[in-house]
This record gives C-alpha cells, sequence and structure tokens, in this order.
C-alpha cells in the first residue's frame, strides 16, 4: 500500500492506495498447502480475479527476493510506504525525510502540484512506475527549475 495526499477543494486527506495497481500482496503463516486450499476456496472464485502467482517450488515464496527487499525497505511497519519530504539544493531535489531518503537517483520525474515522485520498479516479471507522495518543502532558493539527479 502507499500513502498520498489527495487534494480537493483545498483540502489534503491522506488515502490509502494498493501499491501496484491489479495486484494484492498477502502475508501469511499459512504453509503453502493451506493457503492454496484457502485461495482456491475464498479468493478464486471472486469477480476480478484472474490468476495467483504461484510458487516455482513448494515451500518457496511467489515473490523474488529482491521484490521482498524493495517492499521491506520502502514500507514502514504497517506495510505502508509513506510520503517523502525534499527540498531543493543547487537546482537538485534532495530527500531529507521518508522512504526516497538517498534514494534521489531512482526517480524519474516529481511532479510538485500533485507531490508525487515517480519511480520504476521491476515486480512480477514487469516494470511498473510507481508514484508516491513526495512534497518538495520551500527552501531559501527560490529557482523552481529543479533537475533529479
Amino acid at each position: 500500500m502507499r500513502a498520498i495526499f489527495h487534494r480537493k477543494c483545498g483540502i489534503s486527506t491522506r488515502v490509502v492506495l494498493p501499491l501496484f495497481e491489479g495486484y494484492v500482496i498477502v502475508e501469511t503463516d499459512l504453509d503453502y498447502v493451506e493457503y492454496k486450499s484457502y485461495a482456491n476456496a475464498y479468493i478464486k472464485p471472486l469477480d476480478g480475479v484472474l490468476r495467483l502467482l504461484e510458487q516455482d517450488v513448494i515451500g518457496s515464496e511467489s515473490i523474488l527476493p529482491h521484490e521482498r527487499t524493495f517492499i521491506e525497505k520502502f514500507t514502514s511497519s504497517s506495510r505502508v510506504i509513506e510520503p517523502s519530504y525534499g527540498i531543493i539544493q543547487e537546482d537538485k531535489v534532495k530527500i531529507i525525510e521518508g522512504p526516497l531518503a538517498g534514494r534521489e537517483r531512482e526517480i524519474i520525474r516529481i511532479d510538485r502540484h500533485k507531490r508525487l515522485a515517480e519511480i520504476c520498479v521491476n515486480m512480477f516479471g514487469e516494470v511498473h512506475r510507481l508514484k508516491l507522495s513526495c512534497e518538495i518543502l520551500p527552501s531559501s532558493n527560490k529557482n523552481h527549475s529543479a533537475i533529479v539527479v
């Protein structure tokens, strides 16, 4: 999940959205056989569920280790990617707080009006463009032509 601030009529509200459109990530203590029987009984019959990510070998995870690492590094203990905050220094964006701190090179684009930063992530065998909450705070430098490096 990812938290973003949605602004309507001048009022900002925190909204939690799915991290990957069309995917639901489940963390469970059930073993593979128990989870598979649960999924077949309760999840697959739901409208809109096309398929479940399968394990290659019984006992292995359905997501790859680098995908799990990404989710664990970026999310808080509640498994939500919280907003990041940055400033502009010498015509470059510097993220000072949040999960994007120190990862400025991964940012493709920043939309200062919508307060979103866009990054690319390779997950589930596909490249996904994620829009994460990122607010650029006012600084003493009035130059607004920021370059992400």
